[in-house]
């Protein structure tokens, strides 16, 4: 990546970088940039049981977890039409517009909960045989709610 860090609405940019030592077989070199938000939200209840010297108290702990997909954006950077790529280095620029309105990226717990709003960068290189695990690289991103515009100052 070229930066770290990219605002909504803003672009993004970088190169990925490709080494083959010896001939791969091979379909396409996929960007994908893909952002969701996890949450967690932990809490009690008590239940009593029972009366007199018989009587019991019995705290449980519930849980439950969302996730919440914010963007997916995949964009081919290399097709392989014969099949395979030649051993080699290569290079495959790329440049893209973040859409407008992404939250920013943020992390918080407490209280045995936790939420986040997390984005990656990743390349794929498919592969075409079957038994063969496609490549892939992935990147963290942090992203940056589009600032408001600054406030106009009267004469």
């Amino acid at each position: 990546l070229d930066q770290e860090a990219a605002y909504s609405g803003g672009s993004l940019s970088g190169r990925a970088y490709l080494y083959v030592k010896e001939e791969i077989k091979c379909t396409a070199l996929q960007l994908e940039v893909f952002g969701a938000e996890f949450s967690h939200v932990h809490w009690t209840t008590q239940e009593t049981h029972g009366s007199g010297e018989n009587r019991k108290t019995v705290t449980k702990h519930h849980h439950a977890y969302a996730r919440r997909h914010l963007l997916r954006v995949v964009v081919t950077l290399a097709s392989f039409p014969n099949g395979s790529l030649p051993p080699g280095s290569y290079e495959f620029p790329f440049s893209l517009v973040l859409p407008s309105g992404l939250p920013s990226s943020m992390y918080a717990a407490g209280g045995g909960g936790s939420c986040k709003i997390s984005y990656s960068v990743k390349a794929r290189l498919y592969r075409r045989e079957w038994h063969k695990f496609d490549i892939r690289a992935k990147r963290p991103l942090l992203v940056s709610a589009a600032p408001f515009p600054p406030e106009p100052v009267p004469y």
